[in-house]
């Protein structure tokens, strides 16, 4: 017999089948429904949307802690020409501008049709991802609060 060195045909064969496997398990790993990709473009927008509820809420605190300080504190029932919390924060909103790297856009309005959710006259803000992939709503209350925020995040 010959000592032949080398590999066979069918051990090439064998190797490159495998490669093949691997290579679609990383492909689909990457892409598709729950794919890496994927969780990092819904991960990327929640966290956008995180940070506008985030300065959202912190506008809103400031707001009410300057009405209360205003109202009870100095003894003035006017603050900035509004009276009631409730507007006063949807003002302070509706001006404030999101820009951390993103632009994302807020939008106050007030609901002009009743549902259970919201009655008539309850503000609402809205804030949009800059890819317009994800939308954060919460609700102002008469106490000017920010609540029921519901994040949605589109694919």
């Amino acid at each position: 017999m010959r000592n032949q060195r080398g590999i066979t045909l069918v051990a090439l064969v064998i190797t490159i089948i495998v490669l093949l496997i691997l290579a679609a398990v990383t492909i689909a790993a990457l892409g598709g429904q729950n794919g890496i990709l994927t969780n990092a473009s819904r991960a990327q927008v929640a966290n956008e949307l995180g940070e506008a509820q985030d300065l959202i809420n912190l506008t809103a605190n400031e707001v009410i802690n300057e009405y209360y300080t205003t109202t009870y504190v100095n003894g003035t029932a006017e603050v900035a020409g509004s009276t009631d919390k409730q507007s006063m924060v949807a003002e302070a909103i509706d001006s404030l501008t999101l820009n951390n790297g993103t632009t994302k856009t807020v939008i106050v309005e007030t609901t002009d049709t009743p549902s259970p959710d919201t009655p008539t006259g309850k503000k609402l803000v809205t804030v949009t991802s800059k890819n317009g992939k994800g939308k954060a709503t919460a609700k102002i209350d008469e106490n000017g609060t920010l609540s029921s925020w519901t994040v949605t995040i589109n694919d």
